[in-house]
């Protein structure tokens, strides 16, 4: 019987990144007082890890460059993607490759609302556009310079997003509400992802990646089903059409047409794991429930991170945790140079003690 695991070599690279992850505490200090000196201990042990040099750039220089540190800490991120895809091939390189495109989805819905408001081609991209080469797709210079939402779908007939464009172009002709495009759009990614996940041949690399994916699902479920029924009252059939069947039931104890159905937040709450009930008691509002809820999900992802055997569900796991990092890293800076409190830095990343969480 052979106990080698699949990917040695990947296990090893994703165990190394992922003690280089920062801890809380050092996020917290970074909202406080940004200095170097606060922070040079724990980078020094992100001297193996190929994202060490952004985070250190970041701290040498001027943080108040809020497109500078964006730029930089994105690097950082597309280096370790880099190491961890290297080793893979077939269905597995293809899963991590189709997730990263979420960045050009991002882009995509970041360049409608910036049409909708009026901006301009480059107050847009000084809002910041992910950069994924080698891997980019769109053609944003000629999605920037379309006059409306309408032909920027139609600039996307060629591309890897096509019957995505399509109809998110019909939705927008029939209802031009922006949120309903977004939603249509979210959904075939999302879609996609959960297809390319079950797709990959090795059920012992399969079936833990599968439980994270369908977590991701689930949480985007279960966060915009509270925000279309009770933000925008959505009807139960709208708000159904709009969200991802199939995903499981994990985290929402209910089925998807049960959840929608639910007449107050309160209810759609009610079948959810007791430990997230629990830290849900004393929670106002649906932005701080969705700061629980994507906690609970990266307290999910740690576990599969540090326990798992599948390399392909592990490095899954610490991109997602990487994501949050540059996340929090990013908007702490932002906050800064917004000249925030330092208080509504800390709630807005969700490090404050009302609430816990961020990640799409």
């Amino acid at each position: 019987m052979n106990l080698q695991p699949r990917h040695p070599y990947l296990h090893a690279r994703v165990a190394l990144l992922a003690g280089c992850l920062l801890p809380i505490e050092s996020l917290e200090a970074f909202a406080h007082s940004m200095p170097e000196e606060g922070m040079s201990n724990t980078i020094q042990n992100r001297s193996n890890a190929s994202g060490a040099d952004s985070l250190q750039q970041v701290l040498k220089h001027d943080i108040t460059e809020y497109e500078q540190v964006f730029s930089t800490l994105t690097q950082g991120f597309m280096d370790d993607f880099m190491v961890l895809l290297r080793p893979l091939n077939g269905s597995e390189r293809a899963f991590l490759i189709y997730w990263l495109r979420k960045y050009e989805i991002a882009n995509l819905k970041a360049i409608m609302r910036g049409k909708m408001a009026g901006l301009t081609a480059e107050q847009i991209r000084r809002q910041g556009l992910r950069d994924i080469s080698p891997f980019n797709s769109l053609p944003l210079n000629d999605l920037l310079t379309t006059e409306d939402t309408a032909e920027m779908l139609r600039q996307l007939a060629n591309s890897p997003y096509a019957e995505t464009a399509e109809q998110a172009r019909q939705v927008h002709e029939k209802q031009k509400t922006f949120y309903v495009v977004e939603a249509t759009i979210a959904h075939r990614y999302l879609s996609g992802l959960l297809r390319r996940a079950r797709g990959i041949n090795d059920s012992n690399e399969r079936a833990p990646l599968l439980f994270i994916v369908r977590l991701l699902l689930e949480r985007f479920n279960l966060i915009w089903a509270l925000r279309y029924r009770f933000t925008y009252q959505l009807s139960p059939a709208e708000t159904y059409y709009l969200l991802i069947a199939g995903a499981g039931s994990h985290l929402t104890g209910q089925d998807l047409s049960d959840l929608v159905k639910a007449h107050s937040i309160e209810a759609m709450l009610e079948n959810l794991p007791a430990e997230l009930q629990e830290q849900l008691e004393d929670v106002h509002g649906i932005t701080g429930i969705e700061q629980i809820i994507e906690e609970y999900v990266r307290v999910q992802a740690r576990k599969l991170l540090n326990r798992s055997q599948s390399a392909l569900a592990r490095t899954f796991a610490y991109l997602i945790l990487r994501e949050c990092e540059v996340q929090r890293l990013a908007a702490i800076v932002k906050g800064r140079q917004m000249q925030l409190p330092t208080h509504i830095i800390l709630d807005g990343v969700a490090l404050s003690d009302a609430g816990a969480g961020l990640v799409i």
